[in-house]
Order: structure tokens, then sequence, then C-alpha cells
């Protein structure tokens, strides 16, 4: 789903990615990133419109040295795609395109980090909320409060 409460529009712009690590072989798309989602178009005839081609829910991203005049300006995209976790070797035609794309890139990718460590610490703080709030099993007359110390029951006389 594209649409997401929390998702927001990054950036565009061309990018080559690359269809196989051991080939040559890389398709020209545009890129649409957003801060947890990119997703790769190819450009059609009529106007600003795309044709799907691939998305990736973003994780993590890493440069690649420059190795030869064929394979510059390179870095991969972690993340998953469905239920799979996959990685997208893209490039751009310079380096400063590469520098701009990996400035956003690992800007969207340290979000990610943070949004998933502040729900993972909401997650634990309510897990040790409701644990704190059940009562355990005491002897008879009395029962814990929450935190587990014991109080007396108070009986009522009916004198």
């Amino acid at each position: 789903m594209l649409v997401a409460a929390h998702r927001s529009f990054v950036k565009k712009g061309p990018l080559r990615y690359w269809k196989k690590r051991d080939a040559a072989s890389y398709e020209s798309v545009q890129a649409f990133l957003f801060n947890d989602l990119i997703i790769f178009g190819r450009k059609q005839p009529e106007g600003e419109q795309y044709e799907y081609v691939r998305q990736l829910k973003l994780q993590s991203v890493e440069d690649h040295a420059d190795t030869d005049e064929e394979h510059r300006n390179m870095f991969s995209i972690f993340g998953t795609a469905g239920q799979m976790r996959v990685s997208f070797v893209c490039s751009t035609a310079t380096g400063a395109d590469k520098s701009r794309w990996l400035d956003a890139l690992y800007k969207c990718s340290e979000q990610i980090t943070a949004r998933v460590k502040s729900m993972s610490v909401a997650l634990d703080r309510a897990h040790m909320g409701a644990r704190a709030g059940v009562a355990s099993h005491s002897p008879a007359g009395t029962h814990s409060a929450p935190g587990g110390t014991p109080q007396l029951r108070h009986a009522r006389s009916t004198s």
C-alpha cells in the first residue's frame, strides 16, 4: 500500500538498477524515495507517467567503492519485498548524484531505525505494565497488588 499515515515523499530521480550482481546488465529507472520505501518505475512516453518495476521497504544502504569505469557510483539498498529480504544494486550518472541519493537514503534508514527502536521500547513498556498489573496467586486472605507486594484483604464484620 502506497498511502500510509507515517509515509512521506523524500526524493525522485534517475537511477540505474542492476539486474544481476555478476553481469553488467542494468536498467535505467526513475526512483521514487519515500521515508520507508523506494519504488522503481520506467518512464512512459506520455508525459509524467511511469510503469511500475519494483519496490522495496527500506532497511539500510551500503556504499560501494568505484572499481572501474563501468562500476562507478554504485550502492546497495537493503530491505524487504513482500516477505523476502532483498537488496538492489543501483548506480547514478555522477558522483554528486550518488552523494545526494546516499544522503537521502542514510537519513531514511536512520529514521526507520529510530522508529523501530521507539516502537520496541513502547512495546516493552506496555508488556512490563501488563505484567505488573496482573495479580499473582497468593495464600488465602491476601492478594497481590501491582508490583507483587501482598496486601491483606479487609473482611467486614457482621456483628
